[in-house]
């Protein structure tokens, strides 16, 4: 069958079928000139009249123009391009539609995308009004669309990803809303979808698609993803990076696992910061690289936030709604970061999906956040989740954090991560890589090993069931003098035990205590190991320092393990077993296997032995031997933050 007879034969079911009140479907030619004006370019050859038809068949001439006077009124405008390659342009003035505008596509053979475009304004009539279109077959309207109707965009493809798509161009004032019922829907203007409310439904299951396709949108919009057929879509990628933003209020019906979702290109931002609600669940996924959702709404959408790709911000307490907050990983890392000030109560799982994991606090000067739901962290093979904290940040986690088989806890970044809930049972090992980790609570569940890496300081007024493997700081107590228990300690070649004392208290609080108590847990040693030169570092955090009085003793570990007989040092030289040092205003003995504990926190104190230091009488000069100093002055103090 020629190209001739197929535009005849799909002419004719085009007339069988359409509904037309008055006046007649004509068909451009387009043989004379690019006017609406002239007869001949159209069959039956006359000018269109106010309730006519215009059908666009693809051997015409691809550019037309409507210089009719006044708005033509016209019932249905439809483009079926017979074949490939043909894309109509229609300029000139505006048009009034009262019926549907589609596309068709009666014969496709190549992979060729058709774009039609019209850069008219259209008012439509109506209470409701299609725009349909077809695979592979595009519609542009770059004129402002005007008129009380609600605009229906439908699509004929079968979701494979290579359905109709529809732009919306224009500064538009239709007041009757939108629905989304397949295909693609592309926004490029602020006001693509006039002032009504958009529905994205999917009554065809062919998994409709909003895209947001330009740099810098606000869409103020309200939007509902309603709970017929599948997947709902909306998208951010652009080239390069961009950002966009949904203000209006997002009403999430749809309850399928995955099927509200916000896919964000590489290195773009989309910001959620209507308030979503609704029984659904939000599904963040990448594409090419993995891009970023802000929640910054008060949200109370039931069905929790599903992380698989990508970055999260919650920039709000409530961003999460109500529901689990559930991140996986399919080869991008995901990463979750709060905002400044956010006290989040959603329970939160890392699913054991493999890769990395992280939870982030940095913001500019100094900041704080608090997680208070469960923390449950599934990871058992190759993957981890990391916590990081920003320099001068403080993230606490107060709810409790527990794991299956074998997940643990990784600390990076030079901020802190407070550890707060007696009942964290998680058996992995902890990993302080950055910064500094604070245990304020009882933690003896968590048995899986506590690894202090160079540079990074373990602190607390709590206790863990772990044995202590350190290469950087120990420091017990954390924003006062205090007591930190663990299950053993195995200091290495240039870590340090950085122990506060307090002059202005009384002796029983007046120095921290650091505690490795074999009967923590049942694998417990007790165990104290120091290897290489082992830094003691002394402070006084009196805001009037003093001297101790003669005779004063601290204990400053109490073990009931074995001693492998190991020295501290101080200034790069070793204190040897019951030598003397100088540090702050006292000259101090120091007994590294005493039975006789001392004055601080006597009750916390095991029936075993002690690192003990005595407040002695000054030596003469010439007995100090290389002048040993600790490194800390009087008065220094830790920086800490309850």
């Amino acid at each position: 069958m020629n190209l001739r007879h197929r535009e005849s034969l799909w002419l004719c079911c085009f007339v069988a079928i359409a509904q037309v009140a008055n006046g007649v479907i004509l068909s451009w030619t387009g043989t004379s000139s690019e006017d609406w004006g002239t007869a001949e370019n159209w069959s039956p050859e006359r000018i269109p009249v106010d309730g006519d038809s215009l059908y666009f068949v693809s051997s015409a001439a691809a550019v037309t123009n409507n210089n009719l006077s006044g708005t033509l009124e016209v019932d249905d405008l439809f483009f079926a391009n017979a074949t490939d390659g043909y894309d109509f342009t229609v300029n000139g003035n505006g048009i009034r539609v009262t019926g549907s505008i589609g596309t068709e596509v009666v014969t496709d053979t190549s992979t060729d995308t058709i774009t039609d475009t019209l850069n008219t304004d259209i008012e439509f009539v109506g209470s409701s009004i299609e725009i349909n279109t077809s695979t592979g077959h595009n519609l542009v309207l770059n004129g402002q669309l005007s008129g009380g109707t609600q605009l229906v965009y439908n699509d004929g493809g079968n979701g494979a990803g290579d359905d109709g798509e529809v732009t919306l161009a224009g500064a538009n004032s239709y007041t009757g809303g939108s629905r989304l019922n397949g295909g693609t829907l592309r926004l490029l203007h602020n006001a693509a979808l006039g002032t009504g409310a958009l529905s994205i439904e999917d009554r065809s299951n062919t998994n409709p698609l909003l895209v947001l396709g330009a740099d810098g949108l606000l869409i103020g919009n309200d939007l509902t993803l309603t709970n017929q057929g599948s997947n709902k879509r909306i998208l951010l990628d652009l080239a390069g990076s961009g950002t966009a933003e949904l203000s209006g209020a997002i009403v999430l019906n749809e309850t399928g696992s995955t099927n509200n979702r916000f896919i964000v290109g590489e290195d773009d931002v989309l910001t959620l910061s209507g308030d979503i609600s609704g029984p659904g669940r939000l599904s963040l996924f990448q594409d090419a690289g993995g891009g970023t959702l802000v929640l910054s709404g008060n949200n109370s959408h039931g069905g929790g936030v599903l992380v698989r790709e990508g970055s999260l911000v919650i920039a709000s307490d409530n961003a999460l709604g109500t529901g689990l907050l559930t991140i996986e990983d399919r080869g991008v890392n995901p990463v979750i970061l709060l905002t400044d000030g956010r006290m989040v109560a959603n329970e939160i799982i890392f699913s054991n999906r493999g890769g990395n994991k992280t939870l982030e606090l940095d913001v500019a000067g100094a900041g704080a956040a608090e997680l208070s739901g469960r923390i449950t962290i599934q990871e058992r093979t190759s993957g981890r989740v990391d916590f990081r904290v920003g320099n001068n940040d403080q993230l606490v986690l107060s709810g409790q954090v527990t794991s299956t088989r074998n997940a643990g806890v990784t600390k990076l970044g030079n901020g802190r991560l407070v550890l707060s809930n007696a009942s964290n049972d998680y058996t992995g090992i902890t990993d302080v890589r950055d910064g500094v980790l604070a245990i304020n609570a009882d933690n003896s569940a968590v048995t899986g090993g506590v690894q202090v890496r160079a540079g990074a300081e373990l602190t607390g007024s709590g206790r863990t069931g772990s044995a202590l493997s350190v290469a950087g700081t120990v420091a017990p107590g954390d924003a006062s003098v205090g007591v930190f228990r663990a299950a053993s300690a195995d200091f290495s070649d240039g870590s340090s035990v950085r122990i506060e004392l307090d002059s202005s208290a009384g002796v029983a609080a007046g120095a921290d205590l650091l505690v490795l108590d074999q009967g923590i847990q049942t694998s417990a040693t007790g165990d104290l190991n120091l290897t290489g030169l082992v830094q003691l570092e002394l402070s006084d955090i009196s805001s009037t320092p003093m001297p101790f009085a003669i005779g004063t003793t601290f204990t400053l570990i109490s073990y009931d393990g074995a001693w492998n007989g190991g020295l501290l040092s101080s200034g790069g030289a070793e204190l040897q077993d019951g030598g003397t040092f100088v540090a702050l205003s006292n000259t101090w003995r120091i007994d590294y296997a005493s039975s006789v504990g001392g004055a601080n926190f006597v009750g916390e104190q095991l029936n075993g032995s002690s690192v003990l230091i005595t407040a002695v009488p000054e030596p003469a000069s010439s007995v100090l031997v290389g002048g040993l100093i600790v490194a800390l002055a009087c008065g220094a103090r830790r920086r800490r933050v309850v």
